[in-house]
Parts: C-alpha cells; sequence; structure tokens
C-alpha cells in the first residue's frame, strides 16, 4: 500500500526487460540463468519498494523454493512459465492498484512456497501428525515419563530436580572424547544464579577432542527452560554435540533463573558474560551465540541489545525453537497449544508468568516480545 505511489514508468519498464529476458533464456533452457533474473526481478522491487532487509531473506529462501517448485515436486513447472508469471505482477502494478498488488504478490509468493493449493485458503481440518521417527521418540518419552507430575505443580526444589531428572537421559555423552571445564565469571551478586552463592555466573567450556579446530571460533550458549529451570549441566549433551559437529569451542552459561531473578535479570546476564569472554578472547576467530527455546529468546535479544548498543554483533546465530511472542491465537498455538505435542499454551503462560514475576511485567516488551 504505502510502495505503490512509488512506482514510476522506468520502473515497470526495467521489470518488463527482466521478464523479456526470464522469458528468452527460458526458451533456450538455462534454469540457472532463469533463476538469477528471478532473484533480480524481485530484488528491483525491493529496491522500489525501500525495503532492501528483504534481499537477505530472498536470497536464503529463493534456491530451495524456486528451485524445488521447478525440478523436485510431481508437477513440475515449466521455465516457460516460471518465467511468464512475472507478467502478472508487472500488470498489477500498472493498474496502481494497491489491493491488486497484494493479492497478486501474495500468491506468487505461496505458489513459490508450495501453498498454491486447497491449504493456502484456510487451515485444513486434517491433524498434524509428527514424522514417524520423532512420534517414535514423543512415545517413548510420554511412556518413561507417565508417572511424574505436571512440573508446574511442583514446589521450586522439586521442580528443579525433575527437570535435571527428564534432561539427564540427554547427556549420555563419552566423557573421555571431551575437554571440559568448569570456571565462573566475574560479575555481581545475584539471585536465582546457579553458582556457588550467587556469585559470578557458572559458565562451563566443552570441546571434542578429536574433532576441535580453533579456526572455527567459539559458539556462547544459552541454556532453555523457560527462564526457570536448566543450567549448564541439564544442556551439557547438547553443547557436546554442537561442539562435536561444528569443531567449536562451546561455552554456557548459567543466567539467573526466575522468579528469583525476573526479567530482564537473566538476558542482563548473558549480555554481561557474553562481554567478558570477547574481552577475554582473541578475537581473530569467529564467535557465535546459540540458544533453546527460551534460551533463543535470550540469545535473540541479546544480539537486539548489542545492536542497539552499537556494539559487536555475533558472526551468526543459532537458535533452536525459539519463543518470540505472547501471542497464543497463533496458528501454531492453536494446533498444537493443548499438549499433543508436548508443551502447553497454558505451560508457557506459566513460564511467561515467572519470568514476568519483577516489576516490569509487560509481556508485550520488544525484549521479551521480540516479534514487535
Amino acid at each position: 500500500m504505502y510502495s505503490v505511489p512509488n512506482i514510476r514508468a522506468e520502473h515497470i519498464e526495467k521489470l518488463s526487460g527482466i521478464v523479456r529476458e526470464m522469458e528468452r533464456v527460458a526458451e533456450l533452457g538455462d534454469e540457472y540463468s532463469l533463476f538469477e533474473l528471478d532473484q533480480q526481478f524481485h530484488i528491483t522491487l525491493f529496491q522500489v519498494a525501500n525495503m532492501p532487509a528483504l534481499v537477505p531473506v530472498l536470497i536464503r529462501c529463493s534456491l530451495y523454493n524456486h528451485r524445488n517448485k521447478i525440478s523436485l515436486v510431481n508437477a513440475p513447472r515449466t521455465l516457460q512459465e516460471t518465467a511468464s508469471r512475472h507478467w502478472a505482477i508487472v500488470e498489477a502494478l500498472q493498474t496502481r492498484d494497491a489491493a491488486l498488488v497484494e493479492r497478486v504478490l501474495r500468491h506468487h509468493i505461496q505458489s513459490v512456497v508450495g501453498m498454491d493449493n486447497a491449504r493456502a485458503s484456510g487451515p485444513t481440518s486434517e491433524p498434524l501428525r509428527m514424522a514417524p521417527e520423532q512420534q517414535a521418540i514423543f512415545d517413548r518419552l510420554q511412556k518413561e515419563d507417565a508417572h511424574l507430575p505436571v512440573i508446574t505443580t511442583l514446589g521450586r526444589e522439586q521442580a528443579h530436580a525433575q527437570f535435571a531428572h527428564v534432561n539427564a537421559r540427554w547427556n549420555r555423552i563419552a566423557e573421555d572424547d571431551y575437554r571440559i571445564e568448569r570456571f565462573t565469571i566475574p560479575a555481581p551478586a545475584q539471585q536465582g544464579r546457579h553458582a556457588q552463592g550467587h556469585q559470578g555466573i557458572g559458565a562451563l567450556r566443552i570441546e571434542h577432542i578429536k574433532n576441535h579446530n580453533p579456526a572455527c571460533g567459539t559458539i556462547f550458549h544459552v541454556h532453555g527452560g523457560g527462564w526457570t529451570f536448566g543450567n549448564n549441566e541439564t544442556h551439557r549433551g547438547a553443547m557436546a554435540r554442537l561442539a562435536e559437529l561444528t569443531q567449536c569451542t562451546v561455552i554456557g552459561v548459567d543466567y539467573g533463573l526466575a522468579p528469583d531473578a525476573p526479567f530482564p535479570a537473566g538476558l542482563n546476564d548473558c549480555t554481561w558474560a557474553w562481554r567478558w569472554l570477547r574481552m577475554q578472547s582473541d578475537n581473530t576467530a569467529p564467535w557465535y551465540v546459540a540458544g533453546d527455546s527460551a534460551g533463543a529468546n535470550l540469545a535473540l535479544a541479546m544480539m537486539f541489545d548489542l545492536r542497539n548498543l552499537g556494539e559487536a554483533l555475533p558472526d551468526a546465530g543459532l537458535l533452536f525453537y525459539g519463543v518470540y511472542a505472547a501471542n497464543h491465537t497463533t496458528p501454531s498455538h492453536r494446533s498444537c497449544g493443548t499438549g499433543s505435542f508436548g508443551l502447553t499454551s497454558e505451560r508457557m503462560d506459566w513460564y511467561r508468568n515467572q519470568y514476568l514475576s519483577g516489576s516490569r511485567r509487560d509481556p508485550e516488551d520488544p525484549r521479551l516480545a521480540l516479534a514487535r
């Protein structure tokens, strides 16, 4: 709506020229040139609309989606169809009708990512299913844990003990294959930390002995647990596998846990630990940040804080199933929030309430609801 007035005749001509060239290379069967021209077409659109931030998204996503649509689906689109379908966008832009442009672009994007079927118009009535391999794991966990009470109904010590118990199965690693060092990062005392007497921030450094390359860098790891549970020991197996698979050093931190350390105390611990560790390094190898669930929330929030302060950012973020919004009306919550896939919307509310137990209780705070 805001970008359509930016369209001028020279933009239409430039886009038309790209589509004509797409049709030419399509006739020659040159799918690689067609792919490059397809990207050029959409990058030109982003430039006209003054939305350059979408360019990296296009470059990262279009290779898989575009090539998948051309080559891998049961009824592949021909190269000529791939080229000619862009005329609909040009024609919609010529009308300067914002609603029409939006409809055409939405259909175009949905078809690129494989949503141009009945599912694109609304939710399917067919229930979601896990992959068979994941279902087998889930069923085993449900059986093993059937006798356990809901963790949010337990007292604090019992709840922490249960969290450690159910996560122990993921930490069965061959410890002789790793160098493991536990140390403390100097920091002012704060309630909620796993470190002795809440002094400093507990840290764990892990490297795979045979598959470690210092040049690969360091991963700063932030564990999950609903901002309320967990520590480096409950996630030691995850850190070990990251170290082995990436050849990196992995350093985890025991940030302060809610409700003793409510928002933003745990986040501030992560940023403090990150800065201290970076100051101790030679800064020649890459530094990354990783986290799962609430840990992914903290890792991304830390990156936003660093960005907003003009500080150096990690070289990359590795974020596993992060929580980025307080909105429970999303399709994923409607489909999965009853607990059929494990975590429930009700439990997410409990975790968030623990994290917001301090004076700052706004669930839409952009340092917590990162989608904002």
